[in-house]
């Protein structure tokens, strides 16, 4: 059995001739094997790779460089890593809230850091308070332009990198 099946970051839709079904990984994921053999049995488009071929044809054309026909050996491999890959995703993004919720606790702690060290160095009262509210405040939009944007994967990439050259152990 052949099926329609496009991957997402975190669902699959799957065609077919009767319907498309858009499915979270971890719904096809954490069924039994029977289970998932009879709920992805309506999308089967045919035994033979040319009836699958001829009813990609009749998507629409943009579609079509998006979809992969897979068998059904092929389909539970694209689960499993599209589950791993959504667990991945779902994982960064709670490091990242957690990360952020704790910047946002620590940034009065943060402020009155810069504000001793300030007045330690003998610089007026409300200069101090100025220079550690604007420097605690920059931070804390700083923190969330680099994790809360579209280049966070760039930054962290290239910030791993960087620690891990760095960082390398001597064999």
């Amino acid at each position: 059995m052949y099926y329609l099946v496009k991957k997402g970051a975190t669902t699959l839709t799957i065609y077919s001739e009767a319907q498309t079904a858009t499915v979270p990984y971890n719904e096809l994921f954490n069924l039994s094997p029977t289970a998932f053999g009879e709920t992805v049995a309506p999308y089967s488009v045919g035994d033979h790779i040319e009836q699958a071929l001829a009813f990609r044809q009749t998507l629409p054309a943009d579609e079509q460089g998006d979809i992969n026909i897979v068998t059904k050996p092929e389909f539970i491999k694209l689960v499993i890593t599209g589950q791993k890959e959504a667990t991945a995703i779902i994982h960064d993004r709670e490091d990242s809230l957690a990360m952020t919720l704790g910047l946002i606790v620590a940034g009065p702690f943060f402020y009155l850091l810069i504000m001793l060290v300030l007045k330690s160095f003998g610089t007026p009262a409300l200069v101090a308070d100025t220079i550690a509210f604007v420097l605690t405040v920059g931070f804390i939009i700083a923190w969330f332009i680099l994790v809360w944007s579209r280049w966070s994967p760039e930054f962290k990439d290239k910030f791993e990198k960087l620690v891990n050259k760095r960082f390398k152990r001597q064999a």
